[in-house]
């Protein structure tokens, strides 16, 4: 009798755990982010909720604020309120979903303002690059500009007069940590700190005069990077991560001609080198500079060039691929040599003609290459370091440039010029960090139940790139969650994103990690990239990973892109 009871609790208890796993959902967040198009109409709502109902989602992030539109009502707004008596999008969207026990959470793009073509409302609130230009094609409100965020606030606090469930944040950052460098965004910098950024292009001296700044590191501002923001934040948010300070010099052989020597001038993504340019690099580098070249296969077409770094003039390309650097020989800078993986595009293989290999990748080919020329010395890093994953290039740089400086016979206790750069970098991050906070009271003070949560990443990556502090937020207990966006096309790259998570988010808040995953892909389709829905077993095997790196939850990205056969994946998934 007592065999048969413990036999038929064995039996309860196994049928508890089957009903469990297969029957309860593994992921107590199944979010949606649903683009305006998907709720501008009663119709489209609808249409949208019985997707979502049956994909079992229970977590609906609104867009309300995109593109010069608002979807709910506000007195605030400065572009165009969708929302009326004849039809309130959110309201509608708020009231038939609750009804099916789904959450509903305003997102907004927060300084993203819109498209070119679109209006600005406030353009003397718009943010600039260090050349003095906005955006190419899109409009970004800057942080710290007075009165931007108390408009922000003030559109977001309007929200709260509906049931929503929480306020979700997107666009919570800078365009790049190129912007902003308007007049009126500087001022309140100059003030409290006592010297203008603007002077970090061609004027660095006027920031950390020569006699503090004994080791000057200068970084090129070639002409074709210009109208490139991209190129010029991949290689500044490297050397800032780095940690090591920088002015820029313009394009022009009088700047390098200029140059101090002991120094160095660092170039990156420069492709065209003149006649000119070669010549006052060469310069440079005999009567002692320093050259540090990041991403150049082109190096190798220019004769000149590639006898001052060491190499032949040839080289050829290899794929992108994940990779390892490898040290080679006793060179001081081998020790130096990080061993972490990364991934990196337009990495090739030159051959060495006087210089030395310190390092390899682990196929083998050189990855780093140091020469002496004249009374200077080069180093050569044959991979894209300011667009590479995780902390090797910084880790890299950092050591390259200490033994450039080391090499030339120069000793710093302080690196003046990098504590010049984290202050402005800081009181930009700052700016965001602001409103934030400023979010977080006001939606608290409504009701300490609904959340407060970011779209975007928590890496340290995000600081140095567009000056969004999520680690520190989430740390500080401003948000209840967050989604970053791992958009992915291989398990490698997601499972390599999770990582990051898990090593940049303090352990007692991963539980609140709710990693955005892609609907989407791209494809050639009639010889043409278009946007289509993502094979619904691309999802079902990403929803694996997520459950084996143990996350709880995820966001799916976006409505416009939920497929039927996506929806039968999610239900799966989705329990009762």
């Amino acid at each position: 009798m007592k065999t048969a009871t413990c036999f038929l609790i064995a039996v309860l208890l196994l049928g508890i755990a089957v009903r469990s796993s297969a029957g309860e959902p593994p992921f107590a967040v199944r979010a949606i982010w649903v683009d305006v198009g998907s709720y501008n109409t009663q119709q489209a709502a609808d249409k949208t909720l019985d997707k979502c109902r049956r994909a079992k989602v229970n977590v609906i992030l609104a867009s309300v604020m995109a593109h010069g539109a608002l979807m709910h009502k506000s007195t605030h707004f400065l572009h165009t309120v969708v929302a009326n008596d004849r039809y309130d999008p959110l309201g509608y969207l708020i009231e038939n979903a609750h009804a099916s026990g789904i959450e509903v959470h305003a997102w907004y793009s927060v300084y993203y303002e819109g498209v070119k073509g679109l209006q600005p409302a406030r353009p003397e609130w718009l943010c600039t690059d260090i050349d003095g230009m906005r955006m190419a094609d899109s409009y970004f409100l800057s942080p710290q500009i007075p009165g931007v965020n108390d408009y922000l606030l003030s559109v977001m606090k309007d929200s709260l007069a509906y049931d929503i469930d929480g306020i979700q944040l997107d666009y919570i950052r800078y365009y790049g940590s190129l912007y902003d460098y308007s007049e009126a965004g500087r001022k309140p910098f100059i003030e409290s700190f006592g010297f203008d950024p603007a002077d970090f292009v061609d004027h660095a001296e006027r920031i950390v005069p020569a006699d503090k700044d004994r080791f000057p590191v200068r970084v090129l501002r070639n002409d074709s990077s210009k109208g490139k923001p991209w190129e010029t934040k991949w290689i500044e948010s490297l050397m800032d991560r780095a940690g090591v300070g920088f002015g820029f010099v313009t394009e022009k052989p009088a700047n390098l001609d200029a140059l101090r020597a002991p120094g160095a001038i660092v170039m990156s993504r420069y492709y065209d080198v003149s006649p000119e340019m070669a010549d006052a690099i060469e310069r440079y580098v005999k009567r002692g500079g320093s050259v540090l070249w990041l991403d150049a296969p082109t190096v190798s077409k220019s004769p000149k060039i590639a006898k001052v770094l060491g190499i032949k003039a040839e080289a050829r390309w290899l794929p992108e691929q994940w990779r390892r650097l490898e040290a080679v020989g006793d060179h001081p800078l081998s020790r130096r040599v990080p061993g972490t993986q990364f991934r990196a595009t337009c990495e090739y293989a030159p051959r060495t003609d006087g210089g030395t290999i310190v390092a390899r990748f682990d196929t083998g080919q050189p990855a780093v290459i140091v020469n002496h020329y004249g009374a200077g010395r080069t180093a050569l890093v044959c991979f894209n370091a300011g667009g590479s994953t995780g902390e090797c290039a910084p880790q890299l740089v950092s050591g390259i440039v200490d033994w450039l400086r080391s090499d030339s016979g120069v000793t710093m206790d302080r690196d003046n010029m990098a504590a010049k750069r984290a202050q402005w970098l800081k009181w930009r991050a700052d700016q965001v960090t602001d409103l934030v906070r400023r979010v977080h009271d006001a939606v608290k003070a409504k009701n300490p139940k609904l959340d407060l949560s970011v779209a975007g990443g928590f890496g340290g990556t995000e600081y140095y790139t567009c000056m969004r502090d999520g680690r520190r937020w989430m740390s500080e207990n401003q948000l209840d969650f967050g989604n970053p966006m791992d958009y992915c096309d291989t398990l490698e790259d997601l499972r390599y994103d999770l990582a990051v998570h898990k090593a940049s988010v303090p352990a007692e808040k991963l539980a609140a990690i709710y990693p955005g995953l892609g609907l989407y892909t791209r494809k050639a389709v009639n010889g043409k990239n278009q946007t289509i829905s993502q094979d619904a077993d691309v999802l079902r095997d990403q929803l694996r990973v997520l459950r084996e790196e143990g996350y709880r939850g995820f966001a799916l990205f976006c409505s416009a892109q939920l497929s039927e056969d996506q929806i039968k994946v999610l239900a799966d998934v989705g329990g009762k």
